[in-house]
């Protein structure tokens, strides 16, 4: 009986790694908080955060301020809030995506960003 797929490959660590690291539902879940915090920033008409295509750009601050404006103000398309695991999921998913474009940023336990967590316990 033919298999439709080889059982073994051939292609080298580093590129299974790089394709194969996360799920598909992880896959999934980081291009929705992406896509819902660049439509979140594009509704702001101040600073230098405004609809930025690439956030990883922004200062610290900026980002910080940007991000807890983001957690606070963020609802579904129904105008509800977010549940508290589906905020962590969609943060959590932000900083896989500033750890995937290589920055030192580390939105999760990083100093730079304490300020927002510690005002709100929802992250503690």
């Amino acid at each position: 009986m033919a298999l439709s797929k080889p059982r073994f490959g051939d292609k080298d660590s580093g590129t299974f790694l790089k394709d194969n690291l996360d799920s598909q539902s992880t896959k999934s879940a980081t291009k929705f908080a992406l896509k819902l915090f660049k439509e979140f920033s594009s509704t702001r008409a101040t600073g230098p955060a405004t609809g930025t295509a690439n956030f990883a750009d922004l200062s610290a601050s900026e980002l910080n301020k940007l991000l807890g404006d983001f957690y606070t103000n963020v609802r579904t398309e129904k105008g509800d809030f977010y549940s508290k695991n589906s905020l962590l999921a969609i943060r959590h998913s932000i900083a896989r995506h500033l750890i995937e474009l290589g920055t030192s940023r580390d939105i999760l336990k990083g100093e730079s960003f304490s300020s927002f967590c510690q005002q709100n316990d929802l992250f503690l």
